[in-house]
């Protein structure tokens, strides 16, 4: 269910006889010989299932050569044991009270989110799994067919899978859009036709240049920006008779590894969705890790950033 961002039900009622009928790729297929070195190996150690889903229709699983031996140890053991009632036909079959039911994946799951010591084991639940693989393939741009192939095997209706599985639109605009704007703004030299939003090039200095925001310039920017726009303001001719105040200089503190990792392990899920945390996420951060007690959430802020800014090159 991990594996496949199953919906529960689907997995819990898997039979016998639809594992019976697994399906391994042929090595010798034209299809398989067509597909790159990769994809190859992929079908050589990956089989495929298929079960009924909602609303009647079959659904594919996945499965690693790990999972099919559990399979086979899960049902040679039955035999073994007696303790199935033999006219039970699921895989993952109650084994108590003659039962001829099967086991809940939504209970199993919600048991071992607790015991893993998963930090938000809230967030482990089928529907929130399967909510983040149709999220995020939003950002891989795909084609019409690899979209409809990623919704078949959710098993959604395409138009369906687009109304409700799309990343946030706020997000989409300044990620996506922007990219636009700053090549119109250069002129548009850089766009050309049949281009998408992701192909269009933009040098990261045309970002530091075009967009140092508001807070950026009142200190919240990072320190080789401030270091540079004190400078450019230093190496202005200045009036004659006035007296200039001396600019201070930005001493930078390097990261350590410890540091890093404290802010990873509370803000590394803003970085992978490429958006800054907030003042609070922050200093709720630092409230948590001592290590951080000689960085502000300034400081903070400009690491993610970077941070991110880094992901993109």
């Amino acid at each position: 269910m991990l594996f496949n961002r199953r919906r529960q039900g689907e997995i819990s009622k898997m039979k016998i006889k639809e594992v019976d009928k697994i399906d391994t790729m042929q090595k010798d297929s034209n299809v398989v010989k067509a597909l790159s070195n990769l994809e190859q190996r992929l079908c050589k150690v990956l089989s495929r299932v298929e079960i009924v889903g909602k609303k009647g229709r079959l659904v594919p699983v996945l499965m690693t050569y790990e999972m099919r031996e559990w399979i086979t140890l899960l049902l040679e053991g039955r035999q073994d044991l007696g303790a199935v009632h033999e006219e039970n036909e699921f895989v993952f079959a109650r084994s108590f009270y003659g039962s001829k039911g099967h086991l809940r994946a939504c209970d199993s799951l919600r048991k071992y989110s607790q015991l893993c010591g998963a930090k938000y084991p809230e967030t482990l639940t089928g529907t929130q799994l399967r909510k983040q693989l149709a999220t995020l393939s939003q950002l891989l741009c795909l084609k019409e067919n690899e979209m409809d192939m990623v919704a078949n095997f959710l098993g959604h209706d395409l138009k369906i899978h687009r109304e409700y599985y799309r990343l946030p639109m706020e997000i989409m605009q300044v990620a996506k859009v922007s990219k636009l704007l700053l090549a119109m703004e250069k002129g548009g030299s850089a766009l050309a036709q049949g281009q998408s939003l992701d192909d269009i090039p933009i040098v990261d200095e045309e970002i530091d240049q075009s967009n140092i925001s508001t807070e950026e310039e009142e200190g919240e920017g990072t320190e080789d920006q401030l270091t540079a726009i004190k400078r450019s303001k230093a190496d202005k001719p200045h009036p004659a008779g006035k007296q200039c105040k001396k600019k201070k200089t930005v001493t930078k503190r390097p990261w350590t590894e410890e540091q890093k990792a404290a802010v990873n392990r509370h803000l590394h899920h803003f970085m992978v969705l490429n958006q800054l945390p907030g003042k609070s996420k922050i200093d709720e951060c630092i409230s948590k890790e001592p290590v951080l007690s000689t960085r502000s959430w300034k400081n903070i802020k400009d690491y993610c950033r970077n941070t991110m800014k880094n992901q993109v090159r």
